[in-house]
């Protein structure tokens, strides 16, 4: 996600294909840790670990100004609980 950032600029749908990628893999990494694992994380720290991922997208999406990016925030964050 860090190259996405450095690339926002000069390759912007690249960038935002690298960041939705980001961003999936992290949801997807605090859902199966969290179904797979029971002692390795409780529901409300699960919870407010994917809330942070949210809103980290969300900042994502303001720096690089792609409603794309905040589509998919605003969906994954309102999906995450129905995995």
């Amino acid at each position: 996600m860090f190259i996405a950032h450095r690339l926002r600029l000069k390759l912007r749908a690249f960038s935002s294909v690298l960041v939705a990628g980001g961003i999936s893999v992290l949801y997807f990494t605090i859902a199966i840790a969290y179904r797979s694992y029971d002692d390795m994380f409780t529901q409300t720290q699960a919870f407010a670990i994917m809330v942070v991922i949210t809103a980290l997208a969300v900042v994502f999406s303001i720096a690089h100004d792609r409603r794309e990016l905040a589509v998919f925030a605003s969906t994954a964050g309102s999906l995450h609980r129905s995995w």
